[in-house]
């Protein structure tokens, strides 16, 4: 990554003709990297690596005189074969016709492989939330509100081609096994996790049958709902919702309610599960919930899982473990016992151990 900063910081030295400093804002559990653009005007601006490759070059979207009178942010994507910025261009528009606080795109550049759009601010919601305190309450209803929008929203191409299928659900579960693999060969043939893909198929086939798909973000947590400031009256603009999907509204409900960078109680996840249900008037099903919820923090695991031991990035550690808790929560929500909850004593037990002393 650092030279892929270096050739970015060249290219828009060069193509600018301003000073600035490039300056980390947080580490993410995927392949983007987000940064701060400082200028000596005191102007900031964002900058997104999607990846890990290398910058050749990088031409400004917009005129560069722009980058004095608004933020920006620049997202690069270095593979290729992937033009996930044209996904992000098409949703985020079709979200701000529809008046969604998304950030605002300035324009994508195909040949080069980025988009550039504007900066929404350099915290996020799980720096806000204490889990407790009504304002915390305030703006998980506020995000809540944000997502019974967006389930009536009729979806946009590249949207309503792609679903939260049979297909879908078996790739995240593959991801799972494979990251448990890599830590050790036969992982994933033992009789403990075995159990679990059974609790898991049978889960993921009630949640198929219902058939209600809807417009889902697919990554709804509170780290991908930035503030502009740390204030139950902050500005909040969502991103990260280049890979929406058609799927069940549960889906992104859980990954709300469940997020292990918050781990809200088990009363606070009722009362949101509860508002969700009254403002968007789609009738209760709490065993749907918990186990499109399982579904998903299942997935969560196995993204933490593959950080720690394949990117040797150790800060995903404590999620390791707050993701077992939160499966453990989710079972006895649904009052499941069994194999699930045998496999997160086992992660904790054996896996945990393995990749904190690693």
């Amino acid at each position: 990554m650092g030279q892929v900063l270096e050739d970015v910081f060249l290219s828009l030295k060069k193509n600018t003709g301003f000073d600035f400093e490039i300056l980390p804002l947080r580490v993410e559990a995927s392949a983007r990297r987000y940064f701060r653009l400082e200028f000596s005007s005191e102007v900031e601006a964002a900058l997104c690596i999607e990846n890990s490759g290398s910058v050749q070059t990088l031409v400004m979207v917009p005129d560069p005189q722009k980058i004095l009178s608004c933020s920006v942010l620049i997202c690069i994507n270095s593979d290729e074969k992937d033009f996930i910025h044209s996904d992000f261009y098409a949703i985020g528009s079709s979200l701000l016709e529809n008046k969604f606080n998304v950030p605002a795109i300035y324009g994508f550049n195909d040949e080069k492989n980025f988009f550039t759009g504007a900066f929404s601010g350099s915290c996020d919601l799980s720096q806000f939330l204490d889990g407790s305190s009504e304002s915390s309450e305030k703006m998980i209803y506020r995000s809540l509100d944000f997502l019974v929008k967006l389930h009536s929203l009729e979806a946009p191409e590249p949207v309503r081609s792609r679903f939260f299928d049979r297909e879908k659900f078996d790739f995240e579960k593959h991801f799972l096994l494979n990251a448990l693999e890599k830590i050790e060969k036969g992982l994933s043939e033992t009789k403990t996790v075995k159990l679990m893909c059974g609790e898991y198929e049978r889960f993921v086939n009630e949640v198929i049958q219902k058939n209600d798909f809807v417009f889902t973000h697919r990554d709804f947590h509170s780290r991908n709902i930035i503030l502009s400031e740390l204030s139950e009256n902050a500005d909040m603009t969502v991103i990260d919702f280049q890979d929406a999907r058609m799927g069940h509204r549960y889906y992104d409900l859980s990954s709300f309610l469940f997020d292990p960078y918050t781990g809200f109680s088990a009363n606070l996840i009722q009362k949101g599960f509860r508002y969700y249900s009254d403002q968007s008037g789609f009738p209760a099903d709490q065993t749907i919930f918990y186990y499109q919820a399982m579904q998903r923090i299942l997935k969560a695991l196995g993204s933490y899982l593959f950080l720690v031991n394949e990117k040797k990035q150790s800060e995903f550690l404590p999620s390791i473990l707050s993701a077992c808790r939160i499966l453990n929560l989710i079972m006895d929500e649904a009052d499941e016992k069994g194999p699930v909850k045998e496999f997160t004593g086992f992660i904790q037990s054996e896996i945990y151990p393995k990749l904190k002393y690693k």
